[in-house]
Protein backbone atom coordinates (compact mmCIF):
# COMPACT_ATOMS: atom_id res chain seq x y z
CA UNK A 1 0.00 0.00 0.00
CA UNK A 2 1.54 3.65 -0.95
CA UNK A 3 1.31 6.24 1.75
CA UNK A 4 -0.87 9.38 0.49
CA UNK A 5 0.10 12.80 2.35
CA UNK A 6 -3.31 14.92 3.01
CA UNK A 7 -2.91 18.86 2.87
CA UNK A 8 -2.76 18.57 6.54
CA UNK A 9 0.21 17.14 7.01
CA UNK A 10 -0.78 14.05 8.50
CA UNK A 11 -0.81 10.40 7.25
CA UNK A 12 -3.73 8.89 5.36
CA UNK A 13 -2.92 5.30 4.07
CA UNK A 14 -5.11 4.32 1.40
CA UNK A 15 -5.41 2.45 -1.68
CA UNK A 16 -3.77 3.21 -5.17
CA UNK A 17 -5.59 3.04 -8.52
CA UNK A 18 -3.40 -0.05 -9.63
CA UNK A 19 -4.95 -1.99 -6.42
CA UNK A 20 -8.08 -0.85 -6.83
CA UNK A 21 -8.37 -2.17 -10.41
CA UNK A 22 -6.56 -5.53 -9.57
CA UNK A 23 -9.26 -5.85 -6.88
CA UNK A 24 -12.30 -4.98 -9.43
CA UNK A 25 -10.98 -7.62 -12.34
CA UNK A 26 -10.55 -10.24 -9.35
CA UNK A 27 -14.06 -9.42 -8.38
CA UNK A 28 -15.20 -9.79 -11.82
CA UNK A 29 -13.76 -12.73 -13.04
CA UNK A 30 -15.03 -14.36 -9.24
CA UNK A 31 -18.57 -13.20 -10.35
CA UNK A 32 -18.16 -14.32 -13.78
CA UNK A 33 -17.35 -17.86 -12.49
CA UNK A 34 -20.51 -17.89 -10.62
CA UNK A 35 -22.80 -16.76 -12.88
CA UNK A 36 -21.89 -19.85 -15.47
CA UNK A 37 -22.09 -21.98 -12.57
CA UNK A 38 -25.91 -20.78 -12.12
CA UNK A 39 -26.97 -20.81 -15.39
CA UNK A 40 -25.86 -24.44 -15.58
CA UNK A 41 -27.45 -25.73 -12.34
CA UNK A 42 -30.38 -23.98 -13.75
CA UNK A 43 -30.09 -26.21 -17.04
CA UNK A 44 -29.26 -29.06 -15.19
CA UNK A 45 -32.34 -28.58 -12.41
CA UNK A 46 -34.82 -27.78 -15.91
CA UNK A 47 -33.14 -31.89 -17.52
CA UNK A 48 -34.18 -33.50 -13.95
CA UNK A 49 -37.49 -31.76 -13.99
CA UNK A 50 -38.43 -33.32 -17.18
CA UNK A 51 -36.49 -36.38 -16.82
CA UNK A 52 -38.97 -36.81 -13.34
CA UNK A 53 -42.08 -35.73 -15.65
CA UNK A 54 -41.25 -38.52 -18.20
CA UNK A 55 -40.81 -41.28 -15.75
CA UNK A 56 -44.56 -40.30 -14.20
CA UNK A 57 -45.63 -40.44 -17.84
CA UNK A 58 -44.27 -43.43 -18.74
CA UNK A 59 -45.48 -45.16 -15.45
CA UNK A 60 -49.07 -43.64 -15.69
CA UNK A 61 -49.23 -45.12 -19.45
CA UNK A 62 -47.66 -48.77 -18.11
CA UNK A 63 -50.76 -48.95 -15.23
CA UNK A 64 -53.10 -47.66 -18.48
CA UNK A 65 -52.24 -51.18 -20.09
CA UNK A 66 -51.94 -53.36 -17.38
CA UNK A 67 -55.29 -51.66 -16.47
CA UNK A 68 -56.63 -51.96 -20.09
CA UNK A 69 -57.13 -56.11 -19.38
CA UNK A 70 -56.68 -56.40 -23.31
CA UNK A 71 -53.74 -58.59 -25.17
CA UNK A 72 -51.51 -56.03 -27.26
CA UNK A 73 -50.71 -57.08 -30.18
CA UNK A 74 -46.41 -57.49 -30.84
CA UNK A 75 -45.55 -54.19 -32.84
CA UNK A 76 -44.52 -50.46 -31.86
CA UNK A 77 -47.05 -47.50 -32.06
CA UNK A 78 -46.59 -44.13 -30.56
CA UNK A 79 -48.91 -40.77 -29.79
CA UNK A 80 -48.42 -37.26 -28.47
CA UNK A 81 -49.75 -36.86 -25.02
CA UNK A 82 -50.22 -33.64 -23.32
CA UNK A 83 -49.14 -34.07 -19.71
CA UNK A 84 -48.08 -31.59 -17.13
CA UNK A 85 -48.52 -28.49 -19.00
CA UNK A 86 -46.02 -30.01 -21.89
CA UNK A 87 -46.24 -31.88 -24.98
CA UNK A 88 -44.78 -35.18 -25.17
CA UNK A 89 -44.31 -38.73 -27.69
CA UNK A 90 -45.22 -42.00 -26.11
CA UNK A 91 -44.03 -44.87 -27.77
CA UNK A 92 -45.08 -48.31 -26.87
CA UNK A 93 -43.32 -51.66 -27.99
CA UNK A 94 -44.94 -54.80 -27.50
CA UNK A 95 -43.21 -58.01 -27.82
CA UNK A 96 -44.13 -61.58 -27.67
CA UNK A 97 -42.22 -63.91 -25.41
CA UNK A 98 -40.80 -66.97 -26.11
CA UNK A 99 -42.75 -68.58 -23.40
CA UNK A 100 -46.81 -68.22 -24.23
CA UNK A 101 -49.07 -66.20 -22.43
CA UNK A 102 -46.48 -63.30 -22.03
CA UNK A 103 -45.93 -60.20 -23.34
CA UNK A 104 -43.29 -57.21 -22.74
CA UNK A 105 -44.38 -53.97 -23.27
CA UNK A 106 -42.12 -51.15 -23.07
CA UNK A 107 -42.74 -47.38 -22.68
CA UNK A 108 -40.35 -44.81 -24.73
CA UNK A 109 -40.88 -40.78 -23.19
CA UNK A 110 -40.01 -38.22 -26.03
CA UNK A 111 -40.05 -34.33 -25.41
CA UNK A 112 -41.72 -32.26 -27.85
CA UNK A 113 -43.89 -31.48 -31.49
CA UNK A 114 -42.35 -33.95 -33.25
CA UNK A 115 -41.54 -37.45 -33.29
CA UNK A 116 -38.33 -38.76 -32.46
CA UNK A 117 -35.55 -40.05 -34.90
CA UNK A 118 -35.07 -43.51 -35.13
CA UNK A 119 -31.50 -42.74 -33.35
CA UNK A 120 -32.66 -40.19 -30.93
CA UNK A 121 -32.75 -41.78 -27.21
CA UNK A 122 -35.44 -41.56 -25.02
CA UNK A 123 -35.70 -38.97 -21.92
CA UNK A 124 -37.25 -42.26 -19.86
CA UNK A 125 -37.98 -45.74 -20.79
CA UNK A 126 -40.26 -48.41 -18.98
CA UNK A 127 -40.50 -52.18 -19.83
CA UNK A 128 -43.11 -54.61 -18.32
CA UNK A 129 -44.78 -57.79 -19.10
CA UNK A 130 -48.53 -58.62 -18.98
CA UNK A 131 -49.77 -61.89 -18.91
CA UNK A 132 -52.65 -63.17 -21.08
CA UNK A 133 -56.17 -62.36 -19.74
CA UNK A 134 -58.14 -65.28 -18.95
CA UNK A 135 -60.72 -65.87 -21.04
Amino acid sequence: MACLRSAGGGNNRGFTLLEIMIALAVFAVAIGALLVSDGTSVRQTARVEQKVLASWLAEDYLNKVYLDKSWPRPGTRGEFQDYADRRWYVEQEVEAMGKDGFRKVSVFVFAGDEEPDDEEAPLYSLSGFLRKPAS
